[in-house]
């Protein structure tokens, strides 16, 4: 059987009032968060040229 106050936070947060603001939370979150992910994405691929046209010239000045 299910406890009385678990019964009273279900309805509380059940009404559609909630539901939306909980969509619309969730949906202006999703963006935001790819974009960062976008922008870690993009310094990480920086990075990794950085450091490959770094061991590139380093093997050039090795033959050199």
């Amino acid at each position: 059987m299910l406890n009385h106050n678990f019964i009273l936070r279900l309805r509380r947060w059940g009404g559609i009032r909630n539901k939306l603001i909980f969509a619309i939370i969730l949906f202006l979150t999703i963006p935001v968060m790819g974009y960062k992910m976008l922008q870690e994405m993009n310094q990480f691929l920086l990075r990794g040229q950085e450091n490959a046209l770094s061991m590139a010239s380093q093997a050039v000045a090795t033959v050199l």
